[in-house]
């Protein structure tokens, strides 16, 4: 026998028995491993939830408030009003905390709002503004002198239906602030904290 058939024989042993590094040939019946790369499953779409509120206390940190009411002011076309900052006050009230440049030719001014909370029908939390203060002066006494509109001091055009200004007050309709969830019962009382606000089902 010639040495290269030698090595040839050699090397096929090896290989069927598994005692060298070369693979295993593949008959040609046998199975074949294939991996498939699945993808991970899509979100589905899911009808509203319906919350029945009997009783309960929900409450809505200062921090939180303040976060909404920016992101109010972002989809708003109210230009007019900056660096504006909510406080909460022990009973039931909000005051806010700013500058204002109520048009082009006046200079920017600060102003303080200070006003109170309450709940209407249909799920409605109501602002009350009670006292407004523009550059340290009482917003009368300004509306005299240059013959502005308390209504247009700040005023929120948003066109999700979110906000409704009726005269001196702000009314937020609850159930247009989510799109995930039906409110089934009826809000019945809102307080304040330094903290935040607790409404009350």
């Amino acid at each position: 026998m010639s040495r290269l058939l030698l090595i040839g024989t050699s090397l096929l042993l090896l290989s069927t028995t598994g005692c060298g590094s070369t693979p295993a040939p593949t008959l040609p019946n046998s199975p074949t491993v294939r991996s498939f790369n699945t993808a991970p499953p899509t979100t589905p779409s899911l009808p509203k939830i319906h919350l029945r509120i009997k009783q309960a206390e929900i409450e809505v940190p200062t921090a939180d408030l303040n976060q909404q009411f920016q992101s109010i002011l972002a989809l708003s076309e109210e230009k007019r009003l900056r660096n504006v900052v909510l406080t909460t006050v022990q009973g039931a009230g909000i005051h806010a905390n700013g500058r204002v440049k109520a048009n082009s030719w006046l200079p920017e001014v600060s102003f303080r709002i200070e006003g109170s909370l309450s709940v209407r029908p249909g799920n409605v939390i109501r602002y009350q503004a009670d006292r407004v203060i523009v550059a340290g002066i009482p917003i009368t006494t300004v509306l005299d002198v240059l013959g502005l509109e308390l209504a247009n001091l700040a005023k929120f055009k948003d066109r999700f239906g979110r906000i409704v200004q009726t005269g001196n007050a702000t009314d937020l309709i609850v159930e247009k602030f989510t799109t995930d969830a039906i409110i089934e019962g009826q809000m019945k009382q809102i307080r304040s904290t330094p903290q935040g606000i607790t409404v009350i089902f």
